[in-house]
């Protein structure tokens, strides 16, 4: 598959894997828990992120997602949130926040 078929398959169905890949809600299941154990042991550090674009994106449309969510609590960005953000409205708009290559952003 080329790109161009794998976001519009993110973007229909983002819980369906594209051959051979994984689907955008199982890598942000896996981000959401690296979140959530980085929290943990980070707490007051400032962290940096470094991935392939894909992941970043889809890591930014769960954070986006949590803080603007009306049950966002401070005392843990995913800790009350996990549900409500990966779902199919939530992760199918991941493109939104796409990079360019070797851009840095700040995202909290």
């Amino acid at each position: 598959m080329q790109y161009k078929e794998i976001w519009a398959l993110d973007e229909r169905d983002p819980f369906a894997p594209p051959e051979g890949g994984e689907s955008v809600a199982d890598v942000a299941s896996r981000l959401a828990n690296i979140l959530l154990m980085t929290e943990a042991e980070c707490e007051g550090y400032a962290i940096l992120l470094v991935a392939h674009g894909d992941p970043l994106q889809i890591f930014q449309t769960i954070l986006h997602a949590t803080i603007h969510s009306d049950s966002f609590e401070k005392k843990g960005i995913l800790d009350t949130n996990l549900d409500a953000v990966i779902s199919a409205p939530v992760l199918s708009q991941h493109r939104k926040f796409s990079l360019f290559t070797g851009e840095l952003r700040r995202v909290m």
